[in-house]
């Protein structure tokens, strides 16, 4: 039982995963309550990427299942803070964009 749950809930997550990579190909036409959504959305999953990876590998350890784990999505530091610009920047609170844009040049 607990192992065809965990095959559901790693086909469940990379069908999230192609949906959220298809928001991020559409993120800069996006309308700004749209945008604020995809961000949303993106954080949400990078968050439960790293909870899921972590259960998945303690399951599989812990009760032996011959399954091949996903190549689990490696956030990049700089695309939320990215992203929030452009939401930020499409609100028209331009300071606030201007701060973490400045934040973000900084890092790189």
């Amino acid at each position: 039982m607990v192992f065809m749950l965990f095959k559901d809930l790693i086909k469940v997550y990379k069908v999230y995963f192609v949906h959220v990579g298809e928001v991020l190909e559409r993120f800069e036409g996006l309308r700004a309550q749209e945008a604020r959504r995809g961000l949303k959305m993106y954080t949400n999953f990078v968050k439960l990427t790293e909870l899921i990876q972590a259960k998945a590998n303690k399951l599989v350890y812990q009760f032996n299942f011959p399954i091949q784990l996903p190549d689990f999505y490696q956030a990049d530091p700089g695309l939320l803070e990215t992203l929030t610009v452009v939401v930020e920047a499409q609100d028209g609170d331009r300071e606030k964009a201007h701060q973490a844009a400045k934040k973000v040049r900084g890092q790189f």
